[in-house]
């Protein structure tokens, strides 16, 4: 704070208070000095992502969207940020775009199991059971043991008439969620 009063545009300082406002849950005064930041020096990569993640946690989808995107210019091997879109995306239900975002993230990082999970989510709300099917068997051998993502792929087996394979996911589910009457009868 000492270096602003003395230089109040200062990149770095304008920029390090700002990640210690953002990371002490300060995130509408984090939001100003990123915005600063950008008046002075529009194309800050640092500043522009964090913006995104303070709209995606705001739930300004559409700003957050706009913030990552603009993103790919420089950076557009990295996974998070399409990993960001593909959430903001599924936010504003457009499934194609959050497909397409996942699906550049999975090609980025293949050994992401959660990426995978939200795919087979994508996939099972398109009615595609087969893609979906296969991106949860390939979150759970990637070591997502997630007790949602076990319920749906026993669920969608299920549905599928796969019944053999669809106990096995749906006893595993049971044994961490007793009290389910549905999945029980």
């Amino acid at each position: 704070q000492q270096i602003l009063w003395l230089y109040p545009n200062n990149y770095l300082a304008l920029f390090q208070q700002g990640l210690c406002f953002y990371k002490l849950e300060y995130v509408d005064d984090a939001e100003l000095n990123f915005n600063k930041i950008l008046q002075n020096n529009p194309g800050d990569y640092n500043s522009t992502y964090y913006l995104g993640l303070i709209y995606y946690e705001k739930e300004f989808f559409i700003d957050a969207i706009e913030s990552f995107t603009s993103l790919l210019s420089e950076d557009s091997k990295n996974y998070k940020i399409y990993n960001f879109l593909g959430q903001a995306y599924y936010k504003i239900d457009n499934l194609k775009r959050s497909l397409s975002a996942y699906k550049r993230s999975v090609k980025l990082n293949p050994y992401d199991a959660d990426i995978y999970y939200k795919l087979g989510i994508i996939y099972e709300e398109i009615l595609d059971p087969n893609q979906a099917i296969k991106n949860y068997n390939q979150a759970i051998s990637l070591d997502n043991n997630e007790i949602d993502l076990i319920y749906r792929l026993g669920m969608i087996l299920y549905s599928e008439g796969d019944l053999k394979k669809s106990l096995e996911y749906l006893r595993r589910y049971i044994i961490s969620n007793s009290d389910d009457l549905a999945v029980l009868s």
